[in-house]
């Protein structure tokens, strides 16, 4: 009887770090028991594939907040020839859960294109960079396009947000600043904010958009750090952005 061929370990361990990334909380330690065993395996990835090992060591020091040894294993691996759209992906996703909005958008804008077929796939990833108008042009563009997106069922709140913020003369680029400074404080707090993506609250009365950002602290920790982030953000000149940002706490 025949069998599928085994997949290559590479694979094996990108699909591991694939779903260790959808649970992550906080940032992995260096002596975390995974983290070892799958820094172990990357000399058997490297001589299979280097490109494949540095798009994995990119993946765990991004699941461990280092950021310096992210983008050196992302510059490794584009000098190893990784195929582009793997690079990107990587690259998107790491700056999206480190919360840099600024650098992420940058490469969302790059990466997710209908051209690609990955807007169905990928498109949700604005969302924690602040990027509604982008999320809208696409859509607009799959619409014209015959490409389905009702699967996303979040997606008419993301355009209705859009909407809001362009209303108010706000551009993705300022929506990115907003949340460059709340990622300053999750990554010194060595946080990743949970599920799929942040949460929306929207007032078109006001003229509003508030992403919240579900974080591994107490309701009272996250207000604290909710004040925290509104004092930054005066001293940044950002806080009469309609684009608000708070933390919600879901440890009780």
């Amino acid at each position: 009887m025949s069998a599928p061929e085994p997949l290559p370990l590479g694979a094996v361990l990108s699909t591991e770090m694939n779903r260790r990334m959808g649970a992550m909380d906080h940032h992995l330690r260096s002596d975390d028991p995974q983290i070892i065993q799958w820094l172990d395996q990357m000399p058997k990835v490297r001589a299979a594939s280097p490109a494949l090992e540095a798009l994995c060591q990119a993946n765990i020091y991004h699941m461990m907040g280092d950021t310096a040894r992210f983008e050196e294993w992302i510059a490794v691996a584009r000098r190893n020839d990784a195929p582009w759209d793997a690079v990107f992906e990587t690259q998107v996703v790491g700056y999206a859960n480190l919360s840099y909005a600024t650098k992420g958008y940058e490469v969302f804008r790059r990466l997710v294109d209908i051209a690609r077929l990955n807007v169905g796939r990928l498109i949700g990833l604005g969302v924690s960079l602040g990027a509604f108008q982008r999320i809208e042009e696409l859509a607009t563009q799959a619409a014209n396009a015959k490409i389905d997106l009702s699967g996303i069922k979040l997606l008419p709140e993301w355009i209705r947000a859009a909407q809001i913020l362009r209303d108010r003369s706000l551009s993705d680029e300022d929506c990115a600043k907003v949340v460059d400074v709340a990622g300053s404080l999750l990554r010194e707090h060595q946080l990743f904010w949970t599920e799929s993506s942040p949460r929306l609250l929207l007032s078109e009365a006001a003229g509003e958009v508030v992403l919240r950002f579900r974080v591994d602290l107490t309701p009272d920790e996250a207000s604290v750090l909710t004040g925290v982030l509104v004092d930054r953000l005066v001293s940044e000149g950002l806080d009469v952005s309609p684009l608000l940002v708070n933390f919600v706490g879901t440890k009780h």
